[in-house]
């Protein structure tokens, strides 16, 4: 038997049409995709932090940061920052990535002041970059063995691999709506207005405010040191808003976050004097700062070009050269303080920064 080429051509394709039917087709190879880092991290700045060139007349802290882990028992740098130059309040907004590290493992980022002769270490945070692996975070962190009565913060931002933006900072200004009934017959606030225009929260007692807080996110909590800066329709007078809590059962509060930051100065002459003014009745454990008349203070603020390092009406000073007690206590300490010397300030967070999100850090 035989067959013409034609015949053979049409088994020929009748067998590869049977083969490929057989033969399951192979799907394309995708190309690998690019590793991604666990966490990326930006360390956006630091405030609050001691000043350690007490040599008259020498500049404020050149501060960097180092972030450092520990593999096998020796520590392994993962980023420095670069060092910011004669600065209270340093701001990097550097970013590094973190490729490989173990399950709850913690970073320990550490703050110094580059001195010409060495470095002094000024405080440390220690972060476990999984406690934020879902959401990832951008806050302060009060740092550890920042020195003696010394309230230092480093702000940090942190996003997983699978985040395309950090997470919106907390609220530095928010309002709070309550009443009492429901078991809260009081609001349950204990006030200091002793500055005439903002009131400052002591404590949250029990009542209102409390039954508020069990409720409410961490982020918008009421807390001691809040500033409250109006109450309902009453704004900018202490007296008017505290007769507002006294005559509604409901009240709409305005708080603003306190931000605590430190500030040197410096007198070098004996005879002049600070030229602050304190409320004639002082009270709790902070100096309430009225007025800046003639003295070394105005003459610091005028020569000073950054806003947030001069001593504003209505600052509260919670330390001076190291100690805090009561309000009595520290204008003694003001009064006779010489040479140079560092004072702790806490105010409220400025309204125009309050207004722009990013963590307490957008007041830089």
């Amino acid at each position: 038997m035989w067959c013409c080429a034609s015949d053979q051509s049409a088994q020929t394709a009748s067998e590869n049409l049977q083969q490929d039917k057989e033969e399951p087709q192979k799907d394309e190879e995708k190309p690998p995709e690019e590793p991604k880092p666990k966490f990326t991290i930006s360390i956006v700045g630091a405030r609050g932090i001691r000043n350690s060139d007490w040599m008259p007349g020498s500049g404020k802290p050149d501060c960097f940061c180092e972030v450092k882990r520990k593999v096998g028992g020796e520590e392994e740098l993962l980023h420095k920052t670069k060092t910011i130059d004669n600065s209270m309040m340093p701001r990097w907004t550097e970013e590094f990535q973190v490729w490989n590290l173990e399950e709850n493992e913690t970073l320990e980022f550490q703050v110094y002041d580059k001195d010409p002769v060495g470095q002094d270490y000024l405080g440390k945070v220690l972060l476990t970059p999984d406690a934020y692996a879902e959401k990832g975070c951008n806050t302060e962190f009060m740092m550890e063995e920042a020195g003696k009565n010394i309230k230092a913060f480093l702000g940090l931002k942190l996003r997983p691999a699978d985040q395309a933006e950090y997470p919106a900072g907390p609220p530095a200004e928010f309002e709070v709506t309550v009443q009492k009934g429901d078991g809260a017959a009081e609001y349950g606030l204990e006030i200091d207005s002793q500055d005439t225009k903002n009131l400052q929260v002591a404590e949250v007692d029990k009542g209102a405010f409390k039954v508020y807080n069990e409720k409410a996110d961490p982020s918008v909590q009421v807390v001691k040191s809040d500033f409250i800066v109006a109450v309902n329709k009453a704004e900018g007078d202490a007296i008017a808003m505290v007769k507002e809590f006294q005559k509604e059962e409901e009240v709409t509060v305005k708080f603003v976050r306190a931000v605590d930051t430190s500030i040197v100065l410096e007198n070098n002459d004996a005879t002049k004097k600070h030229g602050l003014k304190f409320p004639a009745k002082m009270k709790k454990d902070v100096l309430v700062v009225m007025e800046i008349g003639d003295g070394y203070i105005k003459e610091y603020n005028d020569s000073c070009t950054d806003e947030s390092q001069k001593i504003l009406p209505y600052d509260r000073i919670t330390v001076v050269k190291g100690q805090a007690g009561t309000a009595s206590s520290l204008k003694g300490l003001m009064d006779k303080a010489t040479g140079k010397f560092q004072v702790g300030i806490q105010r409220p967070c400025p309204r125009t920064a309050a207004t722009k999100g990013g963590g307490m850090f957008r007041l830089f």
